[in-house]
């Protein structure tokens, strides 16, 4: 075996290739910018009209061999150029996008073109009158083409004077581009600092990250994707969805410590490379971030917020949580919506949010086949939002959640997030007063978790209301369709979907004043139903709806249950009145909706079912005070015997 020591080259071909490893023409202006800044010049002027690019600097200027050997930058130990690299020229030399370039710095001057790369050979004149600082004057190609962005870009916040000469306008200042939108700055042991900067409002999030080496800045896709894995390795998930809410709602601004070993890519350094120094930094920048934004809260305040807060009332929500940001930090200054929600959060607060079902009225639609209910509605789609911070209930049932929220008991859909302080859902009634069939029950006394609520109702028939008395009707329905052969969604009409702890005359009275548990019961009884384009409307005539029947009826159940002595007692003909009075307000408040333009055939008929039920409801209220007159009659009689 033999062994034949070789060394390493570069092929000649090579110098062809180079301009190409660059990329877009905007190479060429970050390029001139950045040699004039490693120059040490204060004052650039730049020209730019038709297709010449004239720039001039008053730095130190350049010798011309170390614009012309590849690899060979000419900044020496002194120079505030970090990793040259000597290739920049050579961006000039592309043919898509230079004709040529003309240099005159100090006593000399050179012109070279795309040829110069195949011939190896340039010329370069001496001895010439002493010339401060580089000019350099590029002939550019018929499709290069810049605008002032571009050059603004490539200004980027180089601490130098920048004049600017477009086509069709006079001499004019750039200044430095503003990246940051809210202060302060923050620093990154290890790594260099950090800002932020505003960001779009769109629906599609994302981690958006500039880097600034050096005082050019470009947008960092490697930086985004560093930052969400150094979110990912925090250590707990509330800390991670708080992070993660700051940084996809800010544009992050990573101004690079050359110390922290993070390099862009070469040759035009459009990039970072991708590697384990801009990892450690990311993390970092995520750990100190997210620090120093809660350390900006008045932890005393904050336990003092309101357990529960809305989102839109004022004060809101976000309002209130502003209130306790100290001055100057940056919890004061990144008041964007999402992080304060997410803020929240963090400090325990729950968002319970359900539709907003005021001003709905129920109307048909016909389909070809028959008509069927549906909901309308003016806001529909609005949205109560609270932010709580004491248990809620999880129930996955829409209109039974809206029927929760709207009486105070904070109910979600689910348990998204880790550490959700829930509990369970326990419902008992007393008094219960429902007939088969039917989809309303009354019941003398509700109660969810010990609470008191004058309405229950569930929008999917499915859902376990989790009370014995309820769960017993649906049971026995199934049981009597499964003894008939047939399956529950046969028989949806009618499904027990309200229960109400009001008397009946309230619940036709609230008909007219739309009470929450209207709302939330025609809401989310019918949600899926659809929208109707066209109401079937109708007129008072239309219907034969006949109090006297009621009445009539009334008054023979109630006769059956009075004492004979009793009926044309004092006691009794105030309580018959006093019950039929509340019998014709009902009946008028139905009328009324009868008439209204948004009712049609089938409102009248749900309105005549639901005086009915009123009606027995009535009687029996006044079957339990008939005997107690009747009792207390009786021991009068006995006493004055």
């Amino acid at each position: 075996m033999s062994i034949k020591t070789m060394q390493l080259g570069v092929s000649k071909n090579l110098l062809t290739k180079v301009p190409r490893y660059f990329g877009a023409p905007n190479a060429i202006l970050r390029e001139l910018f950045q040699n004039s800044y490693r120059a040490g010049a204060k004052n650039v002027t730049i020209t730019y009209k038709e297709n010449i690019l004239r720039f001039e600097d008053d730095g130190c200027g350049s010798d011309a061999d170390s614009l012309l050997i590849a690899g060979e930058s000419g900044w020496d130990e002194s120079s505030i150029a970090v990793d040259p690299a000597g290739l920049g020229a050579f961006s000039f030399l592309r043919p898509e996008y230079v004709e040529s370039v003309r240099y005159r710095s100090r006593d000399w001057q050179m012109t070279l073109s795309p040829a110069n790369l195949e011939t190896r050979d340039v010329d370069v004149e001496y001895d010439l009158e002493h010339a401060p600082g580089m000019r350099v004057e590029l002939t550019l190609a018929e499709k290069t083409q810049f605008d002032e962005d571009d050059f603004r870009q490539a200004r980027g916040l180089y601490p130098m004077n920048v004049s600017y000469c477009g086509a069709r306008a006079d001499p004019k200042e750039m200044k430095p581009e503003q990246l940051l939108d809210y202060k302060p700055v923050l620093e990154v042991p290890g790594a260099g600092r950090v800002g932020f900067g505003r960001y779009g409002s769109g629906h599609y999030r994302r981690v958006a990250a500039r880097v600034v080496w050096q005082h050019a800045f470009f947008n960092s896709l490697a930086l985004q994707n560093a930052l969400v894995q150094g979110i990912a390795h925090l250590k707990s998930a509330a800390e991670q969805d708080l992070a993660q809410a700051i940084f996809e709602n800010l544009e992050t601004v990573f101004f690079v410590d050359p110390e922290s070993g993070i390099r862009p890519k070469l040759p035009d350094r459009e990039e970072v490379i991708d590697d384990g120094h801009l990892h450690a930094a990311a993390y970092q920048i995520v750990r100190t971030v997210l620090d120093e934004y809660l350390a900006g809260f008045d932890m005393d305040k904050v336990k003092a917020l309101p357990n529960v807060m809305e989102k839109e009332q004022k004060p809101s929500a976000f309002q209130r949580l502003q209130t306790c940001a100290k001055e100057d930090t940056l919890a004061a200054n990144l008041a964007r919506d999402p992080v304060s929600e997410e803020t929240l959060r963090f400090f325990g607060y729950i968002k319970v949010d359900w539709c907003n079902s005021s001003d709905v009225w129920i109307s048909t639609q016909d389909d070809g086949d028959g008509r069927y209910p549906a909901v309308e509605s003016e806001s529909f789609s609005g949205r109560d939002i609270l932010y709580v911070r004491e248990p809620v209930i999880v129930v996955e049932d829409e209109g039974m959640r809206a029927a929760l929220c709207e009486q105070g008991l904070y109910a979600v859909g689910a348990a998204r997030k880790n550490g959700l302080d829930k509990t369970e859902r326990d419902v008992q009634v007393s008094g219960l007063r429902y007939q088969a069939g039917d989809w309303l029950a009354f019941v003398d006394e509700l109660l969810v978790n010990g609470k008191p609520v004058e309405f229950l109702a569930r929008s999917n028939s499915n859902t376990l209301w989790n009370c014995p008395e309820l769960d017993a009707i649906d049971q026995e329905k199934a049981g009597r369709l499964s003894a008939e052969g047939k399956t529950r969604y046969e028989e949806e009409d009618d499904e027990l979907v309200l229960v109400l702890a009001v008397p009946p005359a309230e619940f036709l009275s609230g008909l007219e004043k739309r009470y929450p548990f209207w709302r939330g019961y025609m809401a989310w009884r019918f949600d899926d139903q659809g929208i109707v384009d066209q109401l079937t409307k109708r007129s008072y005539d239309d219907y034969d709806f006949d109090d006297a029947l009621i009445e009539a009826r009334f008054q023979q159940e109630a006769i059956q249950w009075l004492d004979e002595k009793m009926v044309g007692s004092l006691g009794a003909q105030e309580m018959m009145e006093e019950t039929l009075e509340h019998l014709r307000s009902a009946r008028q408040d139905i009328y009324l909706r009868i008439s209204g333009p948004f009712w049609n055939e089938w409102a009248a008929k749900v309105a005549v079912k639901m005086a009915r039920t009123a009606v027995d409801w009535s009687v029996h209220i006044l079957e339990a005070r008939s005997r107690a007159i009747t009792k207390q009659f009786h021991a009068t009689v006995e006493n004055h015997s």
